[in-house]
């Protein structure tokens, strides 16, 4: 079971402004353009989903599972909204292009995780031929096989995660296409404060 309290490091009894304070504080560290990976960020944001709504916290604290996702859509604007409210904090809203910043991160991000999973389709090749190689001697049980075959379902799992998250990402960048943001353009004066 996740634990979604350790995820974003706050206490069972935390109200929600730790909870979003602890998420923006994670966030900047986890982020896959600050070093993190997609499958982290992907956990923090999901932790603090779960957290910052009280129905679905409340199942969470019942029965430690996370409740039925919200439609497709819902949770394309609730990764857009994490998203933009992280980036109002950390940037000169004035100046910068939001929605470009967005696209740029979810571009970076996707292209990431493409990258990911073609490693995670070698590791499987890798593994497929070992399993091709491995004879036990004898009538016994083949544990070197099966300790192998686990591991492919291991990384089948991980493939499918991540190829979630890249239709996430898709639909995220679909719908921030249709938007732009009027940022004022920097000048002398401005960048300098005259």
């Amino acid at each position: 079971m996740v634990d979604y309290y350790a995820i974003l490091g706050v206490d069972k009894k935390a109200d929600k402004k730790a909870i979003g304070r602890a998420y923006r504080k994670k966030a900047q560290s986890l982020h896959p353009d600050k070093g993190g990976t997609a499958e982290e960020f992907h956990q923090l944001q999901l932790a603090y989903q779960v957290l910052s709504d009280d129905k679905r916290r409340s199942a969470y604290d019942l029965t430690g599972v996370v409740p039925l996702e919200q439609s497709p859509n819902q949770r394309v604007v609730q990764e857009i909204a994490a998203m933009m409210i992280l980036l109002m904090d950390q940037v000169d809203v004035r100046f910068t292009d939001l929605v470009g910043e967005m696209i740029k991160g979810i571009e970076t991000t996707l292209a990431q995780t493409e990258e990911q999973i073609q490693q995670e389709f070698e590791r499987i090749s890798t593994r497929k031929m070992v399993s091709t190689r491995i004879r036990r001697r004898g009538r016994a049980q083949n544990v070197l096989l099966e300790i192998v075959n686990g591991d492919i379902q291991e990384i089948q799992k991980r493939i499918d995660a991540l190829t979630e998250n890249q239709r996430l990402g898709q639909a995220m960048l679909k719908m921030l296409m249709q938007y732009e943001y009027d940022a004022d353009k920097m000048t002398m004066r401005t960048a300098f404060g005259a």
